[in-house]
């Protein structure tokens, strides 16, 4: 019983959304709900066990919760996601089988990257009271965790939904831990979040 379809390998293509809980530590902050998308190769080393390379681009912008000084505006700009993880998938049925319910955890290296514009705009001289001037990327170790379903439309092309749990530090971005006259992040806070997505898989070889 299993491999009556070839998925030795398989090559996936996806997108949805990525949503965070907010940090309320310091001033406060919130990675904003947007989208996701990006690409895994798994490859079904055995009948009940596979191995899953994925990258992940999300939109998640930034804003925080609460001014540096009450009554002013807070403290906000672009920021995008860069995620590569490597899982061990556990399947309930065998390889080949039409449906395939599954579970996965594995690391993920996660940089949390502002955009051009927002550094360039945090150096300006009309930003200079937020005290952001070294904002730049910040580069974390985090873990992901779910599951979700793959299912073959046809022997060769499939479709699957996820659902992924991400846990990692809270990126500070290279902003101090703590000040009286700026934004500031303090470190050692985590951060969750959730993305779910849906994609489209191309099979090779029994």
């Amino acid at each position: 019983e299993g491999d009556e379809r070839p998925d030795k390998v398989e090559l996936g293509v996806f997108g949805g959304g990525s949503f965070f809980q907010q940090v309320d530590k310091g001033l406060g902050t919130k990675h904003v709900s947007g989208g996701a998308a990006g690409f895994r190769v798994t490859e079904n080393i055995w009948k009940y066990v596979g191995l899953e390379q994925a990258f992940t681009y999300s939109v998640n912008n930034v804003k925080f919760l609460r001014p540096v000084t009450p009554g002013d505006t807070s403290f906000n700009y672009g920021s995008r996601i860069y995620q590569f993880s490597l899982n061990p998938v556990v399947y309930w049925t065998p390889r080949g089988s039409k449906f395939r319910p599954f579970l996965t955890a594995g690391p993920s290296a996660l940089n949390f990257n502002p955009t051009d514009t927002a550094t360039a705009e945090a150096r300006f001289l009309t930003n200079a009271k937020y005290g952001a001037q070294n904002l730049d990327d910040s580069l974390q170790v985090g873990l992901n965790y779910g599951g979700g379903v793959k299912w073959h439309i046809t022997d060769r092309l499939g479709m699957r939904l996820d659902a992924r749990g991400i846990w990692t530090k809270n990126p500070t971005f290279r902003l101090p831990d703590q000040s009286a006259v700026g934004v500031y992040i303090p470190r050692a806070d985590k951060l969750n979040g959730i993305q779910t997505t849906v994609g489209l898989t191309y099979y090779i070889g029994k």
